[in-house]
């Protein structure tokens, strides 16, 4: 199942917002449930790293390969782990006033039941992931309810 959520971000540029995005191994201090993301291996803009994401006493650590578009995208993909296949994309786009930033995931489980209880336990992951994103983006940068 694929999920996408946008939203206008006044007061920063493409630029920044790829620069807190792609900034992988700071997402343990503000994306929701990541306790640890690792760069393994870097080789020119694309990195393959290893995540482990929790809740409670659940962990779960998985390689992703992520492949960067400065300053307009990141692609994210893994058919490691729970993960049949993981896909998650940013896209950056300046606007009038600011960009709009779009983060889109798509998973899809090894096992069914582990798909089933994803949907009926977890609020939409991309929602807070871009809620925390653009925290993140007013912490860093300053902006709105600074």
């Amino acid at each position: 199942m694929q999920r996408t959520v946008q939203r206008q971000l006044a007061d920063y540029s493409p630029e920044q917002l790829f620069a807190l995005a792609s900034d992988i191994e700071s997402y343990p201090d503000f994306i929701p449930h990541c306790i640890g993301a690792r760069i393994r291996r870097r080789s020119g803009q694309n990195l393959v790293v290893e995540n482990m994401f929790g809740a409670g006493p659940v962990r779960v650590r998985f390689i992703t390969h992520a492949m960067f578009d400065p300053p307009t995208a990141i692609d994210v993909v893994s058919d490691d782990g729970p993960f049949e296949s993981l896909k998650i994309a940013w896209r950056f786009t300046a606007v009038e006033g600011g960009t709009r930033a779009e983060f889109s995931i798509e998973t899809r489980f090894r096992r069914r039941i582990v798909e089933r209880l994803s949907h009926l336990l977890n609020e939409p992951t991309e929602q807070k992931v871009l809620d925390a994103f653009e925290r993140r983006a007013r912490k860093t940068y300053g902006g709105d309810d600074q």
